[in-house]
């Protein structure tokens, strides 16, 4: 709720900041704004409770703010916000500590004679990735300065971006922290394996050499010596998995149980890696190998229910369009989104995952189709067709006007609005057991 009011408080504070025309806002910028603008304003002891709670929303304005270039931008070009994807949205200058002419404006960057970049100034100043970056923003022909709102595919500053702009990056922080923890070296053993204490602790070993590997390779339903497979990073690994065939000549009838079977293993010794490493508990190799034996034969159950139930399946779009399917996993204090894009040959082309804390199923679903769009535009599609098993989410994309959860609508319009024009998009409801 926390998170909601300040997205809420924060479109206030935005359209103090970007100047919009309306009487509440000239009347508290007459008031509290004395002196340069929002961001420089100090607060008064005696402000409003309103003003005050405006005024905590700036931290949130200035991560997601930037000037949009014009030809009349006199702003110094230093110290402003104005290149999107940079750091704090300013250049970083060619030479370390050498800002080059500090009293240039924006302005003085661009030809005279037409809306265009100068390429010969901006190359002598910057450095590669600033140069890059400036050579994509597009002039505006108005001369009045405004902002973007980065985090909106359109620039324009809503409460539901907002909203998503803090708990992703509050998922951000909790990613980065739990990998930096699962990959600190034990306590006890430098560097080795908190399984084994034999040899160093990495994912090659961890997952082909470890002795608890091999023992559960050996006592599987598909036996299998692990450490004799040859692979030089797990990304190897994984492709076979994705491609059983190729490598290790499975017939595509078996594809499926033999994912099942390699996965499984993958997920439970690094569960027991982390127990071990973070609690200490090391459990024998005999034991975790029966639990991996146990949970494959429930994923084997699972599956055959499934198939008894339903006989759909996915099938790969026709010949030159490709097909994205979305879905969420639903956690206690977070959610899961990933899609997959494949082409007529049913060829995967690119898998996304993202996490964010939100904890409602439309809500994620939601999140998972405006991440399906994302790729879809990212890969440049002209033909696609989205696929997902949520029925709430693909009538609000098919029909927006039946939608009725006001998150879901703002999160479906963003959707439908990030559609490239150069696209064209079908949408589609199918079970569970024919989306990935």
């Amino acid at each position: 709720m926390k998170d909601v009011n300040l997205a809420l408080i924060a479109k206030l504070g935005w359209k103090i900041f970007s100047n919009f025309d309306s009487l509440w806002v000239r009347q508290l910028s007459a008031k509290y704004i004395k002196y340069g603008n929002f961001f420089s304003s100090p607060i008064a002891p005696s402000a409003s409770w309103l003003w005050k709670g405006i005024q905590k929303s700036k931290p949130l304005l200035l991560s997601g703010a930037c000037l949009q270039v014009a030809k009349t931008s006199s702003l110094p070009m230093w110290t402003s916000a104005w290149i999107p994807i940079m750091k704090d949205f300013k250049p970083v200058p060619r030479f370390p500590c050498n800002r080059i002419q500090p009293s240039l404006c924006i302005s003085d960057l661009l030809q005279q004679s037409s809306l265009q970049w100068n390429l010969s100034t901006i190359s002598a100043i910057f450095d590669q990735a600033t140069v890059a970056e400036i050579l994509k923003i597009k002039i505006s022909l108005n001369p009045i300065p405004q902002y973007l709102w980065t985090p909106s595919c359109s620039g324009k500053f809503t409460s539901h971006s907002a909203y998503l702009f803090i708990i992703n990056a509050r998922s951000l922080l909790v990613s980065i922290q739990l990998d930096w923890m699962s990959f600190l070296p034990p306590n006890n053993s430098l560097n080795h394996c908190p399984l084994c204490k034999s040899a160093l602790d990495s994912l090659q070993h961890l997952f082909f050499n470890c002795i608890f590997a091999r023992v559960v390779g050996r006592n599987s339903f598909w036996p299998l010596d692990s450490s004799a497979l040859n692979f030089s990073n797990m990304v190897d690994w994984i492709n076979v998995i994705l491609s059983p065939s190729i490598s290790l000549a499975i017939p595509p009838a078996d594809h499926h149980k033999f994912q099942i079977f390699t996965s499984v293993p993958c997920d439970l010794l690094w569960f027991y890696r982390n127990k071990a490493y973070h609690e200490g508990k090391i459990v024998d190799a005999r034991s975790i190998s029966t639990h991996i034996n146990k949970i494959t034969l429930e994923h084997f159950h699972a599956w055959n229910i499934t198939s008894s139930l339903t006989k759909e399946i996915w099938t790969p779009p026709s010949v030159t369009w490709f097909k994205i399917n979305f879905v969420t996993a639903i956690k206690d204090s977070f959610s899961v989104q990933a899609v997959v894009c494949r082409d007529s040959n049913g060829t995967i082309i690119r898998i996304l995952s993202q996490i964010s804390l939100a904890c409602l199923s439309n809500y994620g679903e939601a999140l998972a189709a405006q991440l399906a769009v994302s790729l879809a535009s990212s890969l440049h599609i002209g033909k696609f067709i989205i696929e997902g098993d949520s029925q709430v989410v693909i009538l609000a994309l098919q029909q927006p006007a039946l939608s009725l959860d006001r998150w879901i609508s703002s999160i479906i319009s963003d959707t439908i609005d990030s559609i490239p024009a150069f696209s064209f998009g079908e949408v589609r409801k199918v079970t569970r057991n024919a989306n990935f």
